[in-house]
Formats: structure tokens, sequence, C-alpha cells
């Protein structure tokens, strides 16, 4: 089995997603990779919703170093999407991320540095859906990650929620 094949890694949300509009079917021909990069950036909603909720999937099936090196930099992109909706479902999905990523030994990293950074902006987004996803999302962290990062790394996160000078951003 080749790395970034579909078949046989459980990633169902992937497979053979058709619709009755052609427009809006997924190219099942295409790597697990491939797939990604390309409907990430779908001007259609519905692709891009897709292909975030089998996000965690693809961190689990994929090494790590293709993990880093493809997929966590798309995330910061999506944190930045216009649309309510997909960065309500990226903030869902970054505890099954987290977890996936804390299977490896280095992958604290990747979750210190690059995750809570993105759950941090998600937590003071302008949209109530987005940050209730996000709060979730960082509550779930919480509970996996080693005791010892939760002063250093989650507190700093937090603290700024409770100063807030804006009441639509207060948690």
């Amino acid at each position: 089995e080749k790395k970034g094949d579909l078949e046989g890694v459980g990633l169902e949300v992937f497979d053979s997603a058709k619709t009755a509009e052609p427009e809006l079917e997924i190219d099942d021909s295409l790597g697990l990779l491939e797939k990604i990069k390309k409907y990430i950036k779908s001007d259609h909603i519905r692709h891009r919703r897709y292909i975030l909720r089998g996000l965690p999937d693809a961190f689990r099936t994929l090494p790590l170093t293709e993990s880093k090196d493809h997929l966590l930099p798309l995330l910061k992109e999506v944190s930045l999407d216009p649309e309510p909706v997909i960065r309500t479902t990226l903030a869902e999905q970054f505890a099954p991320i987290t977890t996936n990523l804390l299977i490896h030994p280095s992958g604290i990293d990747s979750v210190l540095y690059i995750l809570l950074p993105l759950l941090s902006t998600l937590l003071r987004d302008d949209n109530t859906q987005v940050r209730a996803a996000a709060t979730e999302s960082l509550i779930s962290i919480t509970l996996v990650l080693p005791t010892q990062n939760f002063s250093r790394d989650v507190l700093p996160i937090v603290q700024p929620l409770f100063d807030s000078s804006s009441e639509a951003h207060r948690v």
C-alpha cells in the first residue's frame, strides 16, 4: 500500500462523495494529500467542510513529517476563511487533530507552537459559534496535554479572554 492512498486507511469521510450535482463531487482518483490540497481551497463551502471533517483521520494516517509539511500550513489559511461555518468546523477538529499529533513524541511541538496559537485566534473570533467551538476544543485539548504544559502554554491563551475589555470576546 503506498502512502497517501485512501484504500484501507479508514478515511471513509473522503471516500466517494457522490452528489446529484457533478460540480460538488469529490474526485476519488486523487491521493489523500492531493485531495485535501485541492478541495480545502474550493469555492464550494461543502467541499471545504467535507475536507475539514476528515483532517483528524489524515493526521492519524499520514507520517508526522507529511502532516507538518503539508497539513499544518493549511490550517492557518483555513482559520482566516471568510465563512464562519468553515472556521467553526476547523475549530471543532482541533481536539481530535491534537490527539492524533500526540501519538508521536515530537507531535507536542506542533500542538504547542502551531495549533494552540491558531486556536487562540479562533477564541477571539467575531463569530459566537466559532468562539464556542474553539472553547470546546481548548477544553478537550487541555485534558490530553501533559500537565506541565498547562500553566506555561494554555493559561497565556486563556488569561486575555478574561481580561478582555470587549464583552463580545469575554469568556
